[in-house]
């Protein structure tokens, strides 16, 4: 995910590379991209997809030198979302068909020809570098004061005082 490292011209976190690891597929479209999951988001879909090299017409010139330097840049995909996202998980998943794979009622989509049914998903987040707004460590415990030193007692002392009537 583009973030920290993109440039303001960027969209930042609606911005998505995914590496593969062969080349990345050419003649992808926005059908072949299935993104599920949020909660308070949710229906996020792609704009478009393509490979990182050659820069897709879609890209900003700043867009275009990130990508452009990016490490094994021809094994890339950059896949532009319609939205941001919250803070749960979401699944980016290449299929033949979004339309008919988000359908699927035992969520057995099918993957992407060509492409291991376990490597063409994927679990993330859109919000990897954004802090939440709101405080998520736990609440520290109320505990009381601490108490005072107790007395010292010695246990081989006598009692010898007997009480008198």
């Amino acid at each position: 995910m583009i973030d920290h490292a993109a440039s303001s011209a960027s969209l930042r976190q609606r911005t998505l590379l995914v590496t593969c690891l062969k080349t990345a597929p050419t003649g992808l479209t926005a059908s072949n991209v299935l993104i599920v999951g949020g909660e308070s988001v949710t229906g996020i879909t792609a704009e478009w997809i393509a490979p990182a090299v050659p820069t897709p017409p879609e890209a900003t010139a700043q867009e275009a030198l990130y990508f452009a330097a990016l490490p094994n840049k021809d094994n890339v995909l950059v896949v532009r979302t319609n939205e941001w996202g919250d803070f749960s998980p979401y699944t980016f998943r290449l299929v033949n068909d979004a339309s008919t794979a988000s359908q699927d009622n035992l969520d057995l989509t099918e993957a992407l020809t060509g492409f291991d049914p376990q490597l063409a998903e994927v679990t993330f987040s859109l919000k990897v570098e954004c802090g939440p707004q709101f405080d998520c460590a736990p609440v520290p415990p109320d505990c009381p004061p601490d108490l005072p030193t107790p007395p010292p007692i010695n246990y081989l002392a006598k009692d010898t005082a007997r009480s008198v009537r």
